[in-house]
């Protein structure tokens, strides 16, 4: 393979001077990534944004740090992306966007975007829902959103999924898909020790953010059902976020319940400390993390069908399905607890699961791949598979004016939104 430049550019911090990354899904996935590619022998560069710049290395990995501010405007730093690109041979480059959010528009690169989740599928908060609540229907604000993710779409020559969620949402969108779209899900280590039979299901785990959308409230009043029924469970709830103070006030004095956090090297040997992990995912979920380092300790599982969650668990093979209520919750947990045989089963597959489906080295052998591919190479993949119909083009302009027009976006805005996008 010959070695390239590869570039990751993330609108988050992923790493720091001292090498410790960020806790999150998207930034785990983007240093391991890193790590892979300089294995490969590729010079790896990432552009990271952060309140304070700094340039350093880490473990062989060039890291640039852009002042990030908070503004509206600089939410895209279109300009000291392309500014830090100008430096590089385009020939001999690879730009990997860590998501849509920092996508820019560099037809000289090759450029490749990892898309992590479908994100809209839920209500819009903060600084979101203050600028989207001026339009009169939810509607409104949610193909705004749709359009922003097929804007970056349109701007990259590959996208890089971590579940089959997104290329089955964007063949609803446009019958052709504006770049080259690549399914490569996430990946979890498993534990290397043997893992001693459980004698009992009892130890359960919420290793989620404590925010709403990933269901901490939920299984907030999942957890009360439960204490008060089964004396034997205990609960812990590992992670942070600003639901959690809350949520400690909420069971003080409970000594059955417990609140730690830990860094991401120890995922694995917290979750071997545990029976029956809970992922009650309410939306903005991907091929979950949480889920596969549970399923990689032996933990029997209990998930909600959201997102890339589905394309995991099969209702009573690998895990248990649960509707996104405290009692669906409670009752899957308590069925699991009482019958240690079906728990047994269940963690048993999803340990095969992820050792034949999500493992690290089946993830490292498809990015290995694509790491060498070309532009020319990726330019001739969309010859063969798109094609350039006028009468199919022209039905779908008019169906998008028609449709946007019903929704009450002119049929300027469509129209110009079909005219900039790229086949």
């Amino acid at each position: 393979m010959k070695p390239q430049n590869i570039i990751l550019i993330s609108f988050t911090k992923v790493v720091d001077v001292a090498g410790n990354v960020a806790k999150g899904s998207a930034e785990v996935y983007a240093f391991e990534l890193a790590k892979l590619a300089v294995s490969l022998g590729h010079v790896v560069n990432v552009l990271q944004f952060d309140l304070t710049p700094s340039k350093f290395t880490v473990m062989d990995i060039n890291v640039t740090t852009c002042q990030w501010s908070s503004s509206l405007i600089a939410r895209r730093p279109r300009k000291l992306v392309l500014d830090y690109l100008s430096s590089f041979d385009a020939t001999s480059t690879i730009v990997i966007f860590c998501s849509e959010a920092v996508v820019v528009r560099a037809d000289d690169f090759y450029t490749i975007m990892i898309q992590h989740k479908i994100g809209f599928d839920y209500p819009p908060s903060g600084k979101s829902l203050s600028i989207l609540r001026h339009f009169k229907s939810g509607r409104y604000a949610h193909w705004l959103l749709r359009q922003g993710v097929l804007r970056a779409a349109n701007s990259v020559d590959c996208t890089v999924c971590v579940d089959y969620v997104y290329p089955t949402w964007l063949k609803t969108i446009c019958y052709v898909p504006p770049c080259r779209v690549l399914t490569i899900p996430n990946f979890s280590r498993v534990c290397e020790r043997d893992i001693p039979p459980r004698e009992s299901y009892s130890r359960v785990l919420f290793a989620r953010r404590m925010v709403t959308r990933r269901g901490c409230w939920i299984m907030a009043s999942a957890t009360r059902l439960l204490l008060a029924k089964y004396p034997r469970l205990c609960v812990t709830f590992a992670g942070e976020g600003p639901e959690k103070r809350a949520m400690v006030e909420m069971f003080s004095g409970e000594l059955r319940v417990k609140f730690i956090e830990y860094e991401n090297e120890d995922a694995l040997r917290i979750n071997a400390t545990h029976d029956i992990a809970v992922i009650p995912s309410l939306a903005s979920e991907g091929t979950s993390l949480s889920l596969l380092e549970a399923m990689a300790a032996k933990c029997a599982v209990v998930a909600a069908p959201v997102g890339g969650i589905s394309n995991i668990v099969i209702d009573n093979h690998n895990g248990l399905v649960c509707e996104p209520t405290a009692e669906s919750i409670a009752a899957k947990v308590a069925l699991l607890h009482t019958n240690p045989a079906l728990a047994m089963r269940l963690s048993a597959c999803g340990y095969s699961t992820v050792l034949e489906s999500f493992s690290y080295t089946r993830w490292c052998r498809l990015w290995a791949g694509i790491l060498g591919e070309n532009k020319s190479r990726v330019r001739a993949h969309q010859e063969v598979f798109s094609y350039d119909c006028p009468l199919l083009n022209s039905l779908r302009s008019e169906q998008r004016c028609e449709s946007a027009q019903r929704n009450g976006v002119s049929k300027i805005a469509v129209i110009f939104a079909c005219k900039t996008r790229r086949v």
